[in-house]
């Protein structure tokens, strides 16, 4: 495997030793593209499969809300997926049902295929690009992430491309490239706003460059554009405060064997992906002694600092609110998964085919885990209500912001004629109570992770008051009671 390119001027260094001069592709280039097609429809049957099977949930919810707002709500909220939200925009008018939702997340995830085997080929060479290409078209993070109605799918590969642009940048110093490489990533900080992780990263990995290589002047004028454009969403963020991260509460550092099951794809295939990244880790250290600083170096600091940086930067702002979400580290995954092709394709080959079968098979039987795992079932909830509901009933969500699924299948379902009378913190609980007398009966979904919550609790203690329970039924992660008034000659006040 080649591990380093010997420098020649400095303007050449950084050409790659697989480029051909001639137009017409190689037998080898031929079959790599033939591969890497069967590569791309795999990904795309793996992301196709069940989309629609499993009903939204909570975030999900936020992204139709966010989409189909007749006011655009430029909050916290908006600001974190600002892009993906005013893109799935247009996107919802062509369709609302779970399944074409998830699609605009599935297009970008399996574009990520013959993109990053285009990254790791420029970087290393056509294996390691196959490898990785394999790699991310089985990975089970990848696959369930990019099946949500979430921007995880397109923050990942605008991550990559911009990624892919930042080395041709480097390497050619064209100053297309440069542009193109804070377009993508001035995208990709709008369709997420954790991908600004992605910066630092990129910035640290120069070091590894000889010190005449490294092109201070467009490096630092790109971070400095990239900080300008991503002043609005800070701002926007800053003044939400604490809006869209109150749930973040465990301690950081007890997340990280989650983020090494997140970048590995799933628990099963963990043990093989720590055994490629020591194996990677064992490459680079040898490309760092007998190399030093140089592109080789540089290429391989490029993935390290890719993985480890964010990681460390989310840590550090811990220390002062948690903040280690392991799926925001999504945006790390192509850089995980080409560490580990590089590791695996340093193996004999008998070794490596018997390892990449087996990591595959592995990440099959996560995937099968993940289908047929249940998920908070709102549109069961809310298809158990609708066909059961009377007039004069109405509904109550708690906590009133885990409605927005109950919103989607309301509409879905043609429920808007069942009102949705959530507390509102900003109004009194007395003229709230007063409000519900007015109904016969009230169907009660409380979301299951909030039951002990002192909130939920209070509002449910009120209830008592004026109705009684009359029937419950449990869903996954939704809980449903039925409360009937209990005396029901007294309604809108009078007796």
């Amino acid at each position: 495997m080649e591990t380093g390119r010997a420098p020649i001027q400095l303007a050449d260094q950084f050409k790659p030793a697989q480029a051909s001069s001639g137009a017409i592709p190689q037998r080898g280039d031929l079959r790599a593209y033939a591969c890497l097609a069967a590569l791309a429809g795999t990904a795309a049957l793996l992301r196709l499969l069940r989309l629609g099977a499993k009903g939204l949930w909570i975030d999900e919810g936020v992204s139709y809300l966010m989409a189909t707002a007749k006011d655009r709500p430029h909050d916290s909220f908006w600001a974190y997926q600002a892009l993906y939200h005013e893109l799935l925009r247009g996107w919802v008018r062509l369709g609302e049902s779970e399944f074409f939702l998830r699609l605009f997340s599935v297009i970008p995830s399996i574009a990520t295929i013959p993109l990053i085997y285009a990254l790791a080929k420029r970087l290393f060479d056509r294996r390691i690009g196959l490898l990785s290409a394999l790699l991310l078209a089985v990975h089970v993070a990848h696959i369930t992430y990019s099946q949500q109605a979430r921007s995880y799918g397109l923050a990942v590969f605008l991550c990559t491309l911009a990624t892919y642009f930042f080395v041709r940048a480097v390497e050619d110093a064209v100053v297309s490239d440069w542009a193109l490489y804070v377009l993508f990533s001035a995208l990709a900080v709008y369709s997420h706003l954790l991908a600004c992780l992605l910066i630092p990263a990129q910035l640290l990995s120069a070091a590894a460059l000889p010190v005449r290589a490294i092109p201070w002047r467009r490096l630092l004028l790109s971070a400095a554009i990239l900080a300008a454009v991503a002043l609005p969403l800070a701002l926007l963020i800053i003044r939400g405060g604490a809006g869209g991260t109150e749930f973040i509460s465990a301690a950081s550092y007890r997340q990280l064997p989650a983020v090494v099951t997140l970048l590995a794809g799933s628990v099963a295939t963990v043990p093989c992906y720590l055994a490629f990244w020591f194996l990677g880790g064992r490459l680079a250290v040898r490309t760092f002694s007998a190399c030093g600083r140089s592109p080789a170096s540089w290429r391989v600091a490029l993935l390290l600092s890719w993985c480890v940086v964010p990681i460390i930067l989310l840590l550090l702002v811990s220390l002062v609110k948690p903040a280690l979400v392991p799926r925001y580290l999504l945006v790390c995954v192509p850089a995980a998964v080409i560490l580990a092709a590089y590791g695996l394709a340093g193996l004999r080959l008998r070794s490596r085919v018997f390892l990449t079968a087996a990591t595959v098979l592995l990440s099959l039987l996560g995937l099968i885990y993940y289908q047929t795992r249940p998920r908070e079932d709102w549109r069961g909830a809310a298809r158990y209500v609708f066909a059961q509901a009377q007039p004069g009933d109405a509904v109550l969500v708690l906590p009133p912001y885990s409605s927005l699924p109950f919103l989607y299948y309301r509409s879905r379902f043609g429920g808007d004629a069942l009102p949705l009378e959530n507390p509102d913190d900003s109004a009194p609980r007395a003229a709230w109570l007063e409000r519900l007398a007015h109904y016969r009966r009230l169907w009660v979904l409380v979301y299951g992770r909030a039951q002990s919550d002192s909130a939920t609790r209070a509002c449910l203690s009120g209830l008592n008051r004026d109705f009684r329970l009359e029937s419950s039924r449990g869903f996954t992660m939704v809980h449903v009671q039925l409360y009937a008034r209990i005396n029901q000659g007294i309604l809108n006040g009078k007796d």
